[in-house]
């Protein structure tokens, strides 16, 4: 007989799994997290997916989007997110001339 799981219990079990989920895929953080959260929808798939798999295999790369593309939200902001879920000891500066 299946065991009958309690409201609590299935509450923790997709915790532990959107947590899982946003440590170890860049994508779902920025896709369930980041981007619902925005004034305005800038996430693009086809556009962002590339960038964001570099960031996933932690490779460097320049990235040439143009302006109101969301660099800084999706490569900067979700990235520092991201690296504090999977490291909870690092340190990160920003250093930018326009960044507020």
């Amino acid at each position: 007989m299946l065991n009958k799981l309690t409201y609590k219990e299935i509450n923790e079990q997709w915790l532990y799994t959107e947590k899982f989920l946003c440590i170890y895929e860049y994508e779902h953080l920025v896709g369930n997290y980041i981007t619902p959260r925005l004034e305005r929808n800038l996430y693009n798939s086809k556009v962002h997916y590339p960038g964001i798999k570099l960031i996933e295999e932690n490779r460097e790369a320049l990235l040439l989007y143009p302006r109101g593309f969301g660099k800084t939200t999706f490569f900067v902001e979700s990235h520092i997110i991201w690296s504090i879920f999977r490291n909870q000891n690092i340190r990160i500066a920003v250093v930018s001339h326009s960044y507020r």
